[in-house]
């Protein structure tokens, strides 16, 4: 099952209600706009919880997420404690405390907060809240890697800026989502930035996922320098080793 169907399946499973709560529960769709909020301001904020409890925890409260509306989301969808205290009811979370809840799992928080970030943050927006450093220390923030890598297949302008200044990034997305060019751009990048030791990294699952037409090409002249370095290091080893008194 992919993410995505898995986020909407468990908005329809909840923990136990009552016959009047569960009559006046929102739709599916209704509670995953508001989980996309929820995931963004949990994924860059210092919150990790959603919480029903004394303010001053630094957790993510409910009544201060409540608002009219979801932010950003036209036409409008409710955004209320209502809402939200549905969401926490939900599969979609599990508690971890007393009126503390979390995502189910890491990856459904990335997700909805990637969708979140795409739908309605604009570019520099965006930017400023993945990356960090300047020049060849550009990089992604590493608490957001799986969210860059999730955007930047449909944004053509965060890929180039992930073959540029942090490629192995890349290795998270969709590859087969890609252009075959745009693969072989990301495996270029990759042979640029670590030849000394990126083959070893490359597993043949990896590759797989990475295949393009000119693949074999790319890869044959760092394939024959890899095998001279390593009987280079193996013969000098040998004589080392025989040079050794017995």
């Amino acid at each position: 099952m992919c993410t995505a169907t898995a986020c909407r399946t468990l908005c329809t499973e909840t923990w136990q209600q009552d016959f009047e709560r569960s009559k006046n529960r929102p739709t599916a769709d209704d509670l995953l706009d508001v989980a996309r909020w929820a995931a963004a301001v949990l994924q860059f904020s210092r919150s990790t919880a959603l919480a029903d409890s004394m303010p001053g925890t630094g957790d993510a409260e409910l009544d201060v997420l409540a608002d009219t509306s979801v932010p950003g989301l036209l036409p409008a969808k409710p955004c209320g404690r209502a809402e939200l205290q549905h969401l926490t009811e939900s599969a979609l979370f599990a508690p971890v405390g007393q009126h503390r809840w979390v995502f189910a799992h890491r990856s459904y928080q990335e997700y909805l907060a990637a969708e979140f970030l795409r739908d309605r943050i604009a570019p520099e927006v965006r930017s400023e809240l993945l990356w960090a450093g300047s020049g060849s220390a550009r990089h992604i923030l590493p608490q957001h890697e799986e969210i860059a890598a999730r955007l930047a297949v449909d944004d053509p302008q965060l890929l180039d800026d992930l073959i540029a200044h942090d490629p192995w990034v890349v290795l998270l997305a969709d590859l087969p989502a890609l252009p075959d060019s745009r693969r072989e751009q990301v495996v270029q990048a990759l042979l640029d930035t670590a030849q000394d030791h990126v083959l070893g990294r490359l597993e043949s699952t990896l590759l797989a996922r990475l295949n393009h037409p000119r693949l074999a090409e790319q890869l044959t002249p760092h394939l024959a320098a890899h095998s001279t370095q390593t009987a280079s290091i193996s013969s000098c080893g040998s004589q080392r080793h025989a040079s050794q008194p017995v």
